[in-house]
């Protein structure tokens, strides 16, 4: 019974990793499609949340309730709805958004490396790393097309890792059924 539980196991283990390469195939290809995707999840969640906190209000007592709270939810309703309805702004924003965080964290790696020029033997690594870092993050926040392909590509990257290290974990579990086979054939 034990024996083919793992092996289920670890068939089901290796078809997860070889879709997920798969998906990541598809993501590295459609990087507009990945974000639109993205963008309309990010909205509808949005959404949902203005909803809850409009209901959450409703079920409160009078006394308890805040016109903060129903203003924030309903401010969240609306946002969440004009993501879903206006997709093309909320990629626009969600690229503007990751080219400009991409872009502080390039400021603070440049920066940090050249204050640390006398500490670290590599400072000049770090400092073109956070250059080329600089430069991705400015071009992602002017350019909507080459920062959807790059939020698209750590998707991509993070689902290709995923699938490899299921790969993995089902040749590990391949191993272990095959050294239990081998213990019970003994016996």
């Amino acid at each position: 019974m034990t024996k083919t539980i793992l092996l289920r196991g670890w068939v089901g283990t290796l078809i997860q990793g070889l879709l997920m390469i798969v998906l990541s195939i598809i993501i590295f290809n459609n990087p507009e499609t990945v974000l639109s995707a993205l963008a309309f999840w990010l909205g509808i969640t949005i959404a949902i949340g203005g909803v809850a906190g409009i209901v959450s209000w409703v079920n409160t007592p009078t006394e308890e309730r805040s016109i903060n709270s129903i203003i924030g939810s309903i401010v969240m309703l609306l946002a969440g709805l004009l993501m879903v309805f206006k997709l093309t702004v909320t990629i626009k924003a969600i690229t503007m958004v990751f080219g400009l965080l991409t872009a502080i964290l390039g400021l603070v790696l440049l920066s940090s490396s050249l204050k640390n020029k006398s500490n670290w033997s590599l400072w000049w690594l770090v400092a073109i790393f956070g250059a080329l870092t600089l430069l991705a993050g400015i071009k992602g926040f002017f350019d909507s097309y080459s920062g959807s392909e790059s939020i698209s590509n750590i998707i991509g990257l993070a689902v290709l890792f995923s699938g490899l290290g299921l790969l993995v974990l089902a040749y590990l579990k391949r191993k272990l059924v095959t050294k239990i086979k081998g213990k019970f054939s003994k016996n």
